[in-house]
């Protein structure tokens, strides 16, 4: 050790206060040097996690949307356009859902679909859309133009359809101000399935027709025939205007013609 250096270490060995700044200085310079490589680990995690955020929501191409199950977030925002220019289309495959009621050579699984309740005119309808109660309706009556009124969506056209072909068709309307919607009709009311009795019965009148029955249950639940009733001579006339003519006395003996089921809107006139 050089004679300089020996006089300053025995200085500081002299003077405990230059020992103490001196342990203090080197501390400090230990310290400011970890804390630069703890901020440069943290910098590169940082770093990292910023490129798998940019590489999750990573628009998706256009040619590539029809590919994937769900939309990404920016591809919902393409939803309006898409919709509008296909409603047409939709309303379309709505009808052909509900199928023509009144056609005779509908194929064997149109004919069973018939069966299911189609909603008409008078039923009230509770709709319900999951988390967005300001667009669900407790109660909706279908007006005697077939339409019921909504929020957002205005009027909406239900004549002749099923609960699931309406769900379908609001939840299709309903994808231009809200995100994946889920819709649930219930009927609440149905009102629009009557059959009417009149004539040499105990209680003429209308009745709901919520299952499938035929003309002796009819004249049953309207309380049997009167005593000058003409059980030969009854007709069940068709809500489009045919007329049925039925035999009570062969019906009830097993003879003839089985017993006539009816529909809804079908009138049975019992002369006296």
């Amino acid at each position: 050790m050089t004679l300089p250096l020996r006089a300053a270490h025995r200085r500081r060995q002299s003077d405990p206060r230059r020992t103490m700044r001196f342990d203090a200085q080197y501390r400090a310079r230990n310290v400011t040097a970890m804390l630069n490589c703890v901020r440069k680990r943290v910098f590169k995690v940082l770093a990292g996690l910023c490129a798998v955020a940019l590489t999750c929501v990573t628009p998706v191409p256009a040619g590539q949307r029809s590919k994937q199950p769900q939309e990404s977030e920016f591809s919902v925002q393409a939803a309006p356009i898409v919709e509008t220019q296909g409603r047409d289309s939709q309303t379309k495959q709505v009808s052909d859902l509900a199928g023509d009621a009144s056609g005779d050579a509908a194929p064997p699984e149109r004919q069973e679909a018939r069966k299911a309740y189609r909603i008409g005119v008078g039923d009230v309808l509770g709709i319900s859309v999951w988390r967005e109660p300001e667009v669900s309706v407790e109660k909706a009556v279908v007006r005697p133009d077939g339409k019921i009124t909504l929020p957002l969506v205005k009027e909406v056209s239900v004549l002749g359809l099923t609960t699931t072909e309406l769900e379908w068709l609001l939840a299709k309307t309903l994808e231009r101000f809200i995100r994946n919607p889920d819709v649930t009709v219930i009927a609440q009311e149905i009102t629009s399935m009557r059959l009417f009795v009149v004539g040499g019965v105990s209680k003429p009148g209308s009745y709901p027709l919520l299952a499938s029955t035929t003309v002796l249950h009819a004249i049953a639940e309207a309380g049997g025939l009167t005593e000058f009733a003409k059980k030969g001579k009854i007709v069940v006339v068709r809500s489009n205007g045919e007329r049925i003519p039925f035999d009570y006395g062969e019906a009830i003996k097993g003879e003839g013609a089985a017993d006539l089921s009816v529909a809804p809107g079908d009138t049975i006139i019992v002369p006296q």
